[in-house]
């Protein structure tokens, strides 16, 4: 079937107008298609990685070293999803305690990206989308049909608390399993 605009309707669920390649710390949501459990098991409280599991680990720490000025602060992986604070900071001093300065700054010089090739625009929905696709493309090798949910939620971080609300979230998220809303029996 073509595309009819009478009857396909595509809207971002992004901030109009937001510019997502500027410098700052961004919660992201990443869910497995149908939240099927396919990263592992929490016991006691602990998330239990499996195979799978593991591979997104890798695929997270992997993140730094092919967007130097991008890194994942703090993040968890559940049993069918994944939360993560993304820091994007132009003075690459992510990973230290001055990324939390990074909150709400605006882009200074020149940014991540060249702004007369989009393809070169770092921004977050093509940070999701490399690490979607790393992703597929490993978790694929031992799980033929593994698949994302399309799109993910973002949420951008305000200010420090803020940030110390959403911190206490995902390191408490696995012993809260029983009552988080990706839970699935």
């Amino acid at each position: 079937m073509k595309y009819n605009p009478d009857i396909h309707h595509r809207r971002s669920i992004r901030l109009q107008d937001y510019d997502y390649s500027q410098e700052g710390l961004y919660f992201v949501t990443l869910c497995v298609h149908e939240r099927e459990c396919l990263f592992g098991e929490i016991f006691d409280g602990k998330m239990q990685l499996n195979d799978l599991g593991k591979t997104i680990e890798t695929i997270c720490h992997e993140l730094s070293q092919h967007y130097k000025n991008i890194h994942l602060e703090i993040f968890v992986i559940m049993p069918n999803h994944f939360h993560g604070i993304f820091c994007f900071d132009n003075d690459n001093t992510c990973g230290d305690a001055a990324c939390k300065g990074a909150i709400n700054r605006a882009l200074t010089g020149g940014g991540f990206a060249s702004d007369k090739n989009p393809m070169f625009h770092i921004n977050l929905s093509r940070i999701i989308r490399w690490l979607k696709g790393r992703a597929t493309f490993e978790c694929r090798k031992i799980h033929a049909d593994f698949s994302w949910q399309r799109n993910y939620h973002e949420h951008i971080i305000r200010d420090h608390n803020d940030y110390a609300r959403i911190e206490e979230y995902i390191v408490n998220n696995p012993i809260n399993w029983d009552n988080d809303v990706f839970y699935t029996k």
